[in-house]
């Protein structure tokens, strides 16, 4: 048995740079490996953005758009959802005599009965 313990057959001053050498090995590996990522990624993520965009929006300005009297998806009380493209249709004769005689009934209906809330 020596007094003294046998040296080491790899000193720490060499363990050192190899360490160092490793440590930066690993990070350029990590750095590819990220940068190969993002370069697989983000397009599939700018995709994802462009389809929620126009797709979640186009049904967003379907139904909420909706809503509006004018516009491209608008719709108003009973006018349809696809006939826009048509112009509107004019009415017949019949139908501005009963609307003639609605404004007067409604006229006669106020003169006989104020709103008297003022």
């Amino acid at each position: 048995m020596y007094a003294t313990r046998p040296r080491r057959r790899f000193p720490f001053f060499f363990g050192v740079p190899f360490f160092a050498a490793g440590l930066i090995a690993a990070s350029l590996i990590g750095s590819a490996g990220a940068a190969l990522g993002l370069l697989l990624f983000l397009p599939l993520l700018a995709f994802k953005f462009m389809f929620m965009f126009f797709v979640f929006g186009a049904f967003m300005r379907m139904f909420a758009g909706g809503l509006a009297r004018r516009g491209p998806y608008g719709h108003w009380r009973h006018d349809g959802f696809g006939d826009r493209a048509q112009p509107r249709r004019e009415p017949t004769q019949e139908e501005r005599d009963w609307a003639e005689a609605r404004r007067r009934a409604r006229e006669e209906i106020e003169d006989l009965f104020p709103d008297e809330t003022d």
